[in-house]
């Protein structure tokens, strides 16, 4: 049976949707390490500069999370 049109349309979205998911849980494993090295290594910070890295850190996340889904 040939794949019709709207098939081979849908396959490819499902093939760019996974490879969009997958960048996506990269990006938030990078994040995430981040943020331990930032919690680890920079104990000189206080709280405020520590919590304001982070905040950073996350809002960039759901900025490049909002652009792909």
């Amino acid at each position: 049976m040939e794949k019709s049109y709207h098939d081979y349309i849908f396959e490819s979205k499902h093939k760019k949707q996974k490879k969009i998911f997958f960048y996506l849980y990269v990006i938030m494993i990078t994040f995430r390490a981040l943020e331990e090295f930032v919690k680890e290594k920079l104990p000189t910070f206080g709280n405020e500069k520590r919590d304001y890295i982070l905040s950073v850190k996350l809002s960039r996340l759901q900025i490049i999370r909002r652009e792909f889904v």
